[in-house]
């Protein structure tokens, strides 16, 4: 019975000195402990095995063994230490792992790890902060890592667990910003290249100008005739497209636009009407002029209009020569998108 509560004396809440120690220490004091490493030497440890327990009780130093499972505090690493069967190491480390206190295949604040999510935190806010207990440098830098060029790294933002937006190296090298509305369909906002630093936003409507000269349409007399010879001088909104005198919105361009006209007709005493049509029905802006010129009559149109993917729109012109008559090369036309 004595000696087992000197074992439980030893045991219970076991605290050793280190776990390095090779040598024996030549004053002990009564309950030191101490985990033998290989190669120990004294009058007493020379004979006890690697990784045992040597124990200094009532004057002498008794040897235990190490059995799995048993933990004990290493003060001189302010470590918490476990026996594996094969060699101690941190409990943090888990079986299989380093012997680092540091180290640990997973963990959770306040929530479970697990194989995928191996750190894992539920909490209102996550603090990163610089390092000014070290001190450290100053700077605060969150490193987001992939294997190679078509992986992943990046940020996920999302709602009941189904991911809403997301922004980093997704799938390429070019960072990209992209949200979804159901976490399964993404859509790009916001593309940066990797080589040039180019901005582009794939689903952003351009803001940008239809411009055209030089229409020489021949129209009837007493009635309207869409005018469509223009010759395009300047375009940056790629999404329109323009056939036969009429100019076609694309998905990307859709928005609100101002639309001008002036247009010139070789005629010196006709009357003139010029009107914009959308989709062949719908007038949305008209303007009127009197034959009063030495060389020709003209006349200005200018609106503003929302037009959605898919709307046509036109400029159709009015006279009353009697007629035909060609409309004069120096005819100009303008459509810009601006919102």
């Amino acid at each position: 019975v004595n000696e087992t509560f000197r074992r439980l004396d030893a045991v219970v809440q076991l605290t050793v000195r280190s776990r390095s120690v090779s040598a024996e220490p030549g004053a002990p004091a009564e309950g030191d402990a101490y985990i033998l490493p290989p190669g120990a030497a004294g009058a007493a440890w020379a004979g006890f095995a690697p990784a045992n327990l040597a124990v200094y009780q009532d004057g002498a130093w008794t040897e235990i063994a190490a059995v799995e499972g048993v933990r004990a505090y290493a003060a001189d690493e302010a470590a918490l230490i476990v026996f594996d069967g094969a060699a101690w190491k941190a409990v943090s480390s888990g079986a299989g792992g380093g012997v680092g206190a540091e180290t640990a295949p997973r963990f959770g604040v306040n929530a479970s790890a697990d194989d995928v999510n191996r750190l894992a935190v539920k909490s209102d806010a996550v603090l990163f902060s610089h390092d000014d207990a070290t001190p450290g440098s100053g700077d605060c830098r969150v490193n987001v890592n992939k294997l190679a060029v078509g992986g992943t790294a990046s940020h996920l933002f999302q709602t009941g667990f189904s991911g809403r937006a997301e922004f980093g190296l997704t799938g390429g090298d070019d960072f990209h910003i992209k949200v979804s509305a159901d976490g399964t369909a993404w859509k790009d906002a916001v593309i940066v290249d990797k080589d040039d630093g180019e901005v582009s936003f794939p689903n952003t409507p351009a803001r940008g100008l239809f411009a055209f000269s030089g229409a020489t349409t021949s129209c009837e007399s007493a009635s309207y005739t869409t005018v469509d010879d223009w010759s395009l001088s300047e375009s940056d909104l790629s999404d329109m497209t323009f056939d036969g005198g009429v100019l076609t919105v694309g998905p990307k361009t859709a928005g609100r636009f101002t639309l001008s006209a002036t247009v010139i007709l070789n005629s010196t005493t006709a009357s003139l009407a010029v009107r914009f049509r959308k989709n062949g029905t719908k007038t949305i802006g008209h303007a009127q002029a009197n034959g009063a010129g030495s060389l020709y009559v003209s006349a200005s149109c200018a609106t503003g209009a929302k037009l959605a993917a898919g709307d046509r729109v036109a400029v159709e012109v009015y006279h009353d020569e009697g007629g035909p008559v060609t409309t004069n090369a120096s005819s100009v036309l303008s459509v810009a998108r601006i919102g």
